[in-house]
């Protein structure tokens, strides 16, 4: 399960991604990611963000990435 501050990020980028600021979202995963290259829901949430660019294959590997990272994590 996300924690809190997971959660709150999960609701932001789904915000963002409902405006169509793709990269908004996009700026604010890498971000974070640059903080913390261990952050498998952000590398999650850019999978999302991917997708919704219509970049499936970066999307995939994204989601790779996040599953390497935590292989046993529940992102609901």
């Amino acid at each position: 399960m996300l924690n809190d501050t997971q959660q709150a990020l999960r609701a932001h980028i789904q915000q963002l991604l409902s405006n169509k600021q793709l990269t908004d979202a996009h700026h604010l995963l890498v971000q974070r990611l640059k903080q913390n290259p261990e952050d498998h829901v952000c590398y999650f949430l850019l999978s999302e963000v991917n997708t919704a660019a219509g970049d499936i294959n970066k999307a995939i590997k994204l989601l790779e990435k996040a599953i390497i990272l935590a292989p046993f994590a529940i992102i609901i």
